[in-house]
């Protein structure tokens, strides 16, 4: 009973990551909708260039939440078994990156206007959320290795967690910063995007064992 309770959870953490993996990837295709065709005679490279601001947004906005399926990915080769509140506080994460599109429009379109400021507090407000609940997932799940593979050097888990708490307090430095200058917060968030595309470290599944079997011989 207990062999076919493991295999349910371990089928559990395939059917979560294949339902996330739908649910972010409609995500990021809603940002394309923001991009119109200029409906003009005459111009057109200067009707293009005008749009520069749902350009941007569009890149900003594919760009961090590729890089959240990118840790969304790379933290479910570690996890091995999922529970009811795994798939709680996943269902909050993937809602939250869902409202990104949102946010994203409403940004593009306040932009050089009076409310620019405000949209991009929701903005960045999101982007906050996100990172929160991402790292609350991850809190949760490798918490006394509880829902991870057991060979995992827990070294590996300490830097992932260090590693994504950075990413939290970035985006609540972003709050102020975009009320004194939003593009010079559209740069940090690209930024905090770049950074994050650096891989976090190797899985190093075994290590422990690879150790152990060093110090025998």
């Amino acid at each position: 009973m207990q062999h076919r309770k493991v295999i349910e959870d371990e089928w559990g953490a395939s059917r979560l990551e294949g339902f996330s993996d739908g649910v972010i990837a409609v995500a990021i295709t809603l940002l394309v909708l923001d991009l119109h065709v200029p409906d003009i005679q005459a111009g057109l490279f200067g009707a293009l260039l005008r749009q520069w601001p749902t350009y941007l947004g569009y890149v900003t906005s594919f760009l961090v939440i590729g890089i959240i399926w990118l840790h969304h990915h790379h933290i479910f080769t570690y996890i091995k078994r999922t529970d009811h509140m795994v798939l709680f506080l996943n269902m909050l994460l993937l809602m939250s990156v869902v409202l990104i599109p949102f946010v994203t429009t409403l940004l593009t379109r306040y932009l050089n206007q009076h409310e620019e400021k405000t949209a991009a507090l929701m903005y960045s407000g999101t982007f906050l959320l996100t990172t929160i609940l991402f790292n609350v997932l991850w809190g949760y799940a490798a918490g006394h290795q509880r829902l991870l593979r057991p060979e995992i050097d827990p070294q590996v888990i300490h830097k992932l967690t260090r590693r994504y708490l950075l990413a939290p307090l970035l985006y609540l430095f972003s709050l102020p910063l975009t009320q004194v200058n939003v593009k010079a917060g559209l740069v940090l968030y690209i930024l905090v995007a770049l950074f994050y595309t650096l891989p976090a470290d190797r899985l190093q599944l075994g290590q422990r064992n690879d150790t152990s079997q060093e110090r025998m011989n």
